[in-house]
């Protein structure tokens, strides 16, 4: 890129299509004349939408539509009450407020909730739970951007995020993610012709930037790849209004300093070189948003990812945007990166290069946040990790870095863990026969947005209880797995672990020990 072919780009803004909205916010739970063709698209899906399916479900809905907001708004006032009070008063006046809310709930008879109102029951009794352990500890409910919140802090912010899993196996997790992706880097290295240096393939693959001029053009065309591949598969829904409505922003300099990729809903903000950026801003902008690259960011922003989630969730179950979770935001997004390469959507080793690569950048975030709050990793040294590890230029690792200390404690964990639940939710549902894909993923999104597990207990419908806690063990044993790997070199059961629930794969585990003879119970750090 020469300093004079960057210095010409100017801020990209494509003006929005007006919005129009359907009558009514409803839950849908049966898709009516669903079909693998482009042609047959449910009547909810329509523009104007057939309005008798919508009346007839909006029966289903959960009892707590009216419930939630009341909480919200309430909460919202006595936050603002508290202006002025000390700090014994603020504490007293929000511990009173929350254990009211909480002794209101027990009151109700969960029994004669439906499934939908069970669901919410349970997500409201936890954000309760939550927000008592945060002002018992003194900490900001939600808290980020304050430093490292040690094991303490992320203990409390896990169980409210429905993820029973320790730092450390989170950790074990990220590493585990590695393993396969290194692999599958080789691969395509060797196919572009760089033998095992996949550094090198990937600076091939950052080398393939196009002109800024160029850019807007290019992420119309991947946009509609996207779309028309899942149109031609009929794994999900595609409102016509949604496709025709969605819309490019441009994201300037400064804004790059803190998030150097994209963004998205019904907007994809794009990073890219500006006129006002130095020569080597502009080129890192451009090497780090490459058309290889982006072949995992467009959708992943736009359609099925976050313009979807936006469109859907504006429609159907609102009053649950009091549960929202990154883990179900950001892991639904990064869900969909792992069934499309699943589905050969990359269409040659460039392409599996900027998909990896992202993937990659999902475990790191895992292995360096968790290290950096358990105060084991410092911001300066998990920038050099995103160097080395997944291939970032080092002006993209810095930005990516001050983005991660300043977000909540797992929001970069939620990538990756939240992709990971809804995939092993889809090899239970799914790969099992018991839901059609259409089916599951438009039930997912007409649900509404609440922790992973949550999605589960209203897919499934099973054990749902009052005082229901976290419990659905996703991906095994990690340390286990992990350790076994390490003792022995090589790892056969772990992909049955991975699918195997808990206490199932404990007592597989026992009876496996005792057929070899070796010592399971050995620990990790012998």
């Amino acid at each position: 890129m020469t300093e004079g072919s960057a210095s010409r780009t100017a801020p990209i803004l494509i003006g929005a299509v007006a919005l129009v909205g359907i009558v009514a916010l409803v839950l849908v739970l049966q898709v009516q004349g669903q079909g693998s063709g482009s042609d047959e698209i449910p009547g909810w899906a329509q523009d104007p939408p057939v309005l008798q399916p919508l009346v007839d479900f909006a029966h289903q809905e959960s009892e707590f539509r009216t419930v939630l907001p009341a909480y919200s708004q309430g909460r919202g006032a006595m936050l603002r009450s508290l202006d002025g009070l000390g700090e014994d008063e603020a504490t007293e006046r929000q511990l009173a407020w929350y254990h009211s809310w909480l002794d209101e709930l027990r009151s109700l008879d969960f029994e004669t909730l439906s499934v939908e109102g069970q669901v919410d029951y349970i997500g409201l009794r936890n954000r309760l739970e939550f927000e008592i352990a945060m002002v018992e500890e003194g900490q900001e409910v939600i808290g980020g951007g304050q430093g490292p919140v040690g094991e303490a802090g992320l203990r409390a912010h896990l169980q409210r995020e429905m993820i029973p899993y320790t730092a450390e196996e989170l950790i074990a997790i990220g590493e585990a993610e590695f393993e396969w992706m290194d692999e599958a880097m080789l691969e395509a290295s060797r196919a572009m012709g760089f033998g095992d240096d996949w550094h090198a393939a990937q600076e091939a693959v950052k080398e393939a930037w196009v002109p800024p001029g160029d850019k807007p053009g290019l992420i119309r065309d991947l946009a509609y790849q996207s779309e028309e591949f899942l149109e031609e598969r009929g794994d999900i829904t595609q409102p016509p209004l949604m496709r025709e409505i969605w819309r490019m922003g441009m994201r300037g300099p400064q804004g790059q300093l803190t998030n150097p990729f994209f963004t998205g809903g019904e907007q994809v903000t794009i990073s890219y070189p500006t006129y006002d950026m130095t020569h080597d801003f502009k080129l890192m902008s451009a090497r780090g948003n490459n058309p290889h690259f982006n072949r995992a960011t467009v959708h992943h922003e736009l359609i099925p990812g976050h313009g979807h989630q936006g469109f859907m969730t504006s429609r159907f179950n609102n009053h649950r945007q009091m549960f929202n979770t990154p883990f179900w935001g950001e892991g639904w997004a990064l869900y969909w990166e792992f069934l499309l390469w699943d589905q050969d959507f990359p269409r040659g080793p460039e392409d599996e290069i900027g998909m990896l690569t992202w993937r990659m950048h999902r475990a790191a975030r895992i292995v360096f946040s968790m290290s950096y709050h358990l105060g084991r990793m410092t911001e300066e040294e998990a920038v050099e990790y995103l160097v080395e590890r997944v291939g970032f230029d080092r002006s993209n690792s810095e930005a990516e870095v001050r983005r991660s200390v300043r977000a909540t404690p797992l929001y970069q964990i939620a990538y990756m863990i939240g992709g990971l639940q809804l995939y092993a939710l889809y090899d239970e549902m799914v790969n099992s026969g018991r839901m059609e894909s259409r089916e599951f993923h438009d039930m997912i999104l007409q649900g509404g947005r609440m922790p992973i597990e949550l999605v589960r207990l209203r897919m499934t419908g099973e054990g749902l209880t009052p005082d229901y806690t976290t419990q659905w063990r996703f991906y095994g044993d990690p340390l286990v797995a992990n350790w076994y790997r390490y003792y022995y070199g090589f790892d056969p059961l772990f992909t049955w672990w991975v699918q195997t629930p808990y206490a199932e794969f404990t007592e597989a585990r026992e009876a496996y020990s005792a057929a070899i003879g070796e010592a399971w119970s050995v620990s990790i750090e012998d």
